[in-house]
């Protein structure tokens, strides 16, 4: 048994719009979702746990990453925060589980 895919494809073949992937052991659960503007990442992108916490969140222009990037512990509190300007690494920040920063580093 594999995910669920939910997406169109424009005239050239390419991923266009809405992007879905599902569970395989939890249909019902979303995986992921991104937007694809003809076949290059542009919009937000967001993953998900099996039990719906979101666990990833960034968001694309035209294939780059673009503002912010985050990567999420399980009780939802950032884990990393990325800022990114136009595809380029500018700052993160780590925090502890429990929220606190434990480091930033500006690029």
């Amino acid at each position: 048994m594999s995910n669920k895919y939910i997406y169109s494809v424009n005239e050239l073949g390419n991923v266009h719009g809405r992007y879905e992937m599902y569970y395989t052991r939890k249909p019902t659960q979303l995986l992921c979702v991104r937007n694809y503007d003809n076949g290059v990442l542009h919009g937000f992108h967001k993953e998900y746990n099996i039990d719906g916490y979101v666990q990833y969140n960034a968001n694309y222009v035209n294939g780059s990453l673009d503002n912010e990037e985050c990567y999420y512990y399980d009780n939802g509190n950032v884990h990393v925060r990325n800022i990114y300007n136009n595809g380029v690494l500018v700052s993160r920040s780590v925090h502890y589980e429990s929220g606190e920063i434990s480091e930033v580093i500006n690029y």
